[in-house]
């Protein structure tokens, strides 16, 4: 079994700290989103992105721990990938940090795998 089968969508459901933007969107996605969730718009090195909004601390497209969109998800849904390792100091480990049930999860798979 891997750890997409076992997912808690830990990913797609942040703590407290994270109340505001969820997924930044293409440029390409706005026509598909704009009328399907709350969006906000987030400026990253001096430019403009429209992003979709957290909607009671997840994904306002999570229905359970399943996306109710999965065909049709964000680009940067579609890339996000569930680490098995870290570098110190890279996103990845701050993902991991501020989302310690995805850390627990995948180092008991890795137990598992090498067992």
């Amino acid at each position: 079994m891997n750890l997409c089968n076992k997912c808690q969508a830990y990913c797609c459901r942040q703590d407290k700290t994270h109340a505001g933007d969820a997924v930044i969107l293409d440029d390409s996605e706005y026509d598909f989103f704009h009328n399907k969730a709350t969006l906000s718009i987030l400026t990253l090195d001096g430019e403009e992105h429209f992003t979709i909004m957290y909607k009671n601390g997840k994904c306002p497209f999570l229905e359970g721990n399943r996306c109710s969109i999965y065909k049709n998800r964000p680009k940067q849904c579609r890339l996000f990938e569930c680490w098995t390792e870290a570098k110190s100091g890279s996103r990845k480990e701050l993902f991991l940090k501020d989302n310690p049930d995805l850390k627990e999860l995948i180092k008991n798979e890795q137990r598992i795998h090498v067992n």
